[in-house]
């Protein structure tokens, strides 16, 4: 519960009793799905609340679905936890590439 807490103050959620909750099962069921430990579960979860993920290329108009997507992705609240946002990161997506580069002989 005190990972829960941390992370919730680290990125400015508020931290009600719910919210908590959530954040402490999304850090439990990630060191159960990845294989890791419930620390590094909360530090690469908090990362990806983190880190904001930008709309586009940059040079073109996205289209509202990745707009909305992008919106859904940088949205950090109890749903973000929920559904396991974090994992459409690219902080998450270079964590897993080190598990497995650690894991491959």
């Amino acid at each position: 519960m005190k990972l829960a807490a941390d992370l919730a103050r680290q990125i400015g959620m508020t931290r009600t009793w719910p919210n908590l909750q959530t954040i402490r099962l999304a850090i439990e069921g990630e060191a159960d799905f990845s294989g890791i430990s419930i620390n590094q579960a909360a530090a690469v979860i908090t990362m990806a609340a983190l880190q904001w993920t930008r709309c586009g290329d940059g040079l073109t108009c996205p289209s509202s679905s990745e707009r909305y997507m992008t919106l859904k992705d940088n949205t950090i609240d109890r749903f973000w936890f929920e559904d396991a946002r974090w994992r459409n990161k690219g902080v998450y997506v270079a964590f897993l590439e080190r598990l497995q580069e650690a894991i491959s002989p």
